[in-house]
């Protein structure tokens, strides 16, 4: 039975911890993973471990997997995220510092929705600073501002979610009923050192179970925060550690019936959508690693086969000292007889076959990555149903990732908005810059709306519109400034008019007869 809050599910231990380490290696460039060795780039079978050492230190990766994952959120976050008119002002005033370090809004939603896709989930945490206990009760609104007593956010990414989230149904709905966040601190050691502290800050909803899977709530949210300390030696001498609870509280009940805890699932389970299923781009990562292997693999070959390799034949004993030694147009070595001094020159056939394979992993990368989800690649779709069914589950995959994001941040808001006591729903809502269907803009679609505005079936400013709502133009761009700049263009470089020959007049020509 477990009583302390180190407990880990077997699910966040192992396969989704795994998945997370590998994608974080990812994330790190060509450091971790050569870091990672053969972890990410396997040593052949017949490889020496010198030679290894030689094309691990030599390897360089893309790291097409970060890219792709910053192409996605400068795509989704182009326009930042609107507060409305109905967020109440003190929150909007609370967007320019919203963790209270400094974070503005616009950087928080950006750091929020990186992590969300890069772990599968992340999560927005609304707390309070606490109130040193001699001055509760007595500070003014004046104080209370000095003190920076006012809500702020903290963001949690997916693996700091120590154990799988508790959900249980009240009232019929299913209801966030206990989180473990998991924290690494370095505090003060000395005058110059630090140490890390592993830290459990537990929120909870006391409840009660009833019949049919319900529950209902038996007292105020509680939070409390456990510190792993060194504990007794054990009997071999080693030092052990033991979880202790530190410092623990409750919520005004009558502020908060629910934790205030906002989650954003980029990436839900497919068996329970509040559930983290893991990095959202862990398929794309196989394949960047797959590439950084071949390309690792094709390098070493280009440096064999690209370099002549010296051999001899019948090579008198007394020259062996020689032939170790670097061959110059100087060296000259006696062989027996019928013996020869030669190069080998490999034919390296299968080069063009690999470079061939590395640029179908490129396209195969860009497909799954960035274009998957935001703009249709240039694969060939046979039908118009297939089309169709293709941009669908790209619409259906970003807007879900959108709304998600939005959800997150209005609960958020709301959670600020009962700190301040203004009530339930008091927190407003938010505006997208961008919207999933703005972003998917196929180049068959693309290349149509260009082919109307030619044959003036659609005016050059919709066509302008179009693009720049999709993306492929910048949003500073005035349509209107532009079509005056190309009617400029036109004037300019068209060819000078041509002057027709003049035609006598009548009376002139009779004249003349």
């Amino acid at each position: 039975m477990a009583d302390t809050p180190d407990y880990q599910s077997a699910e966040y231990g192992g396969r989704l911890r795994t998945m997370w380490q590998y994608v974080d290696t990812l994330l790190g460039g060509s450091f971790a993973m050569q870091e990672a060795k053969t972890d990410m780039l396997p040593q052949f079978p017949a490889e020496s471990d010198a030679a290894y050492a030689d094309r691990l230190e030599q390897s360089t990766f893309d790291n097409d997997y970060a890219a792709t994952l910053d192409a996605i959120v400068g795509a989704v976050l182009r326009k930042p995220v609107k507060l409305s008119q109905t967020v109440p002002a003190q929150i909007v005033t609370d967007a320019e510092d919203i963790d209270l370090a400094g974070t503005h809004m616009d950087v928080f939603n950006h750091r929020l929705l990186r992590k969300g896709i890069h772990y599968g989930a992340a999560y927005v945490l609304v707390d309070m600073p606490s109130v040193p206990v001699a001055q509760r009760g007595t500070l003014d609104a004046a104080q209370s501002k000095q003190l920076n007593l006012r809500p702020y956010w903290t963001l949690y990414a997916g693996p700091q979610v120590h154990t799988r989230p508790r959900y249980v149904f009240i009232n019929g709905k299913a209801t966030l009923q206990q989180i473990v966040f998991r924290e690494v601190d370095s505090v003060p050691e000395g005058a110059f050192g630090e140490v890390e502290v592993v830290r459990y800050r537990v929120w909870r909803l006391p409840v009660e179970a009833i019949s049919n899977r319900q529950y209902v709530v038996t007292g105020p949210v509680e939070w409390e925060l456990w510190e792993e300390q060194d504990g007794d030696a054990d009997f071999t001498g080693k030092k052990t550690t033991k979880t202790v609870l530190v410092d623990n509280g409750q919520l005004d009940p009558r502020k908060f019936s629910r934790i205030p805890v906002a989650p954003f699932i980029a990436n839900p389970d497919p068996d329970d959508e509040r559930q983290n299923g893991g990095p959202t781009l862990y398929d794309l990562g196989r394949l960047c690693v797959k590439d950084y292997v071949q390309q690792s693999d094709h390098e070493s070959n280009l440096h064999i086969c690209s370099s002549p390799i010296p051999f001899t034949v019948n090579l008198k004993p007394a020259e062996e000292d020689s032939a170790q030694q670097a061959w110059g147009k100087t060296t000259i070595l006696d062989c027996e007889a019928g013996g020869m001094v030669a190069y080998a020159e490999p034919a390296g056939t299968g080069l063009q076959a690999m470079e061939r394979q590395l640029t179908k992993n490129k396209e195969q990368i860009r497909r799954m990555g960035f274009e998957s989800l935001l703009l249709e690649g240039s694969a060939v779709v046979t039908t118009a149903t297939e089309q169709l069914l293709r941009a669908g589950k790209r619409a259906s995959r970003l807007s879900q990732i959108t709304q998600a994001l939005k959800d997150c941040l209005e609960l958020a808001l709301q959670f600020s908005a009962l700190w301040y006591g203004l009530g339930d729903d008091a927190g407003g809502e938010v505006e997208m810059g961008i919207t999933g269907e703005e972003l998917i803009l196929s180049p068959a679609a693309l290349a149509t709306l260009r082919q109307q505005a030619v044959d003036k079936m659609l005016s050059i400013r919709t066509l302008l519109s179009v693009e720049k709502r999709g993306g492929l133009l910048a949003d500073t761009l005035d349509e209107e400034d532009e079509l005056t700049r190309i009617e400029e263009e036109q004037r300019r470089l068209a060819p000078p008019p041509v002057v027709p020959a003049q035609t006598p007049p009548v009376r002139e020509m009779q004249a003349r007869q």
